[in-house]
């Protein structure tokens, strides 16, 4: 049987952090995504619910939740670092 989570509980900052996020409007589409599946999820949404009700994918979905499981509202809210490749700046490279 999957490891789905039923639902989240937040607390009445989380929630209020939330709902204020969602209400800028320089919001990253990302973010404002993610808001809105901890606030759904927290009222006792389906994950397919919740993926329909935005127009994302499922895997999206749990993703976020997986991440607040782990990390909490603010980790789900952002993208994990990537790897960055090292800059090689050659002496040709640089000109003067």
């Amino acid at each position: 049987m999957p490891n789905t989570i039923k639902t989240i509980s937040l607390t009445d900052d989380d929630k209020s952090y939330l709902n204020k996020l969602l209400t800028q409007s320089t919001l990253e589409i990302r973010v404002y995504q993610r808001a809105r599946i901890l606030l759904l999820k927290s009222e006792g949404a389906s994950n397919e619910a919740i993926a329909d009700k935005l127009d994302i994918g499922i895997s999206v979905v749990k993703r976020c939740l997986n991440k607040f499981k782990e990390n909490g509202v603010e980790a789900s809210l952002r993208d994990n670092k990537g790897r960055v490749r090292k800059t090689e700046i050659t002496d040709d490279d640089i000109t003067w």
